[in-house]
């Protein structure tokens, strides 16, 4: 017997009258009760958590769900993982490298920020020792050994009542720092959608329905990929490193889809 295609979008459940007063009731009830396998596979010893509201691309993410090893996580002070969600000092990291160093010229041309600012910028890195210089008679920088990207795994969720159309323009954005991005709505509004299967498949974006009873089913599988853009992918390490080590909003239980939501300042 021959098997089917597992990331074939599958048929929605039934429409519904409207389940939901609000997309805060809809993302509310979804962090509190879906199943994390809708999005990524069980795997042991690690910590999840949901963060709100997060700024990493030019569109604000509903909803970030982030799951990472904690014995692995790298140990950020609170004003590393703060500059690390900075968009230029974002952008420094990301040209730098661990070994080759980069001249202050060339970070210059590629910032866009006046010398005086990058310089400030640099002092500040240097005294965190996210970036090192190097022996160079130059004066060159390259990133220092308190930066590292642990081995996370993110997945953005964008929550519609209705408007399928702009909840996949806006969820496009957050491949540039997730690996999975998921359009969520209530059973109605999901079937419309899902009638426009095809653009969430050629965009990677998945599509969930989710009702407060029946739960969630996941209706066309989001694609796995590493984020497209470096800079946004930090941005989001340093988001994630400032909730690590506050135990009131993450849960090591074998299902961190119970993880506690925390809200982006």
């Amino acid at each position: 017997m021959a098997q089917t295609d597992s990331r074939r979008p599958r048929r929605p459940l039934s429409a519904d009258p409207p389940t939901f007063q609000s997309e805060n009731e809809l993302r509310n009830c979804f962090e509190a009760t879906a199943p994390y396998c809708l999005w990524q596979r069980a795997i042991k010893d690690r910590v999840a958590v949901f963060i709100r509201e997060t700024r990493c691309s030019p569109g604000r993410a509903d909803s970030l769900w982030a799951s990472y090893q904690a014995s692995t996580f790298p140990k950020y002070s609170c004003l590393s993982a703060a500059l690390l969600q900075k968009p230029t000092y974002s952008r420094i990291l990301s040209l730098l490298k661990p070994t080759a160093g980069r001249s202050e010229e060339y970070l210059y041309e590629r910032t866009g920020v006046a010398r005086a600012t990058l310089r400030r910028m640099l002092r500040q890195l240097l005294d965190e020792e996210l970036i090192v210089r190097t022996d160079a008679p130059d004066s060159r920088f390259r990133l220092g050994n308190k930066f590292a990207l642990p081995h996370l795994h993110l997945c953005a969720f964008e929550f519609k009542m209705r408007d399928w159309q702009r909840a996949l323009y806006q969820a496009i954005r957050y491949r540039s720092f997730s690996h999975r991005v998921y359009v969520v709505m209530p059973p109605q509004a999901a079937a419309n959608a899902f009638r426009h299967a095809s653009a969430f498949e050629a965009t990677g974006v998945g599509l969930l329905s989710f009702h407060p009873e029946r739960g969630a089913e996941r209706l066309v599988v989001a694609a796995c990929s590493n984020p497209t853009s470096r800079r946004r992918f930090i941005r989001a390490v340093g988001l994630v490193a400032s909730v690590v080590g506050q135990p009131a909003n993450h849960s090591k239980s074998a299902n961190p889809s119970k993880a506690r939501s925390h809200t982006a300042r």
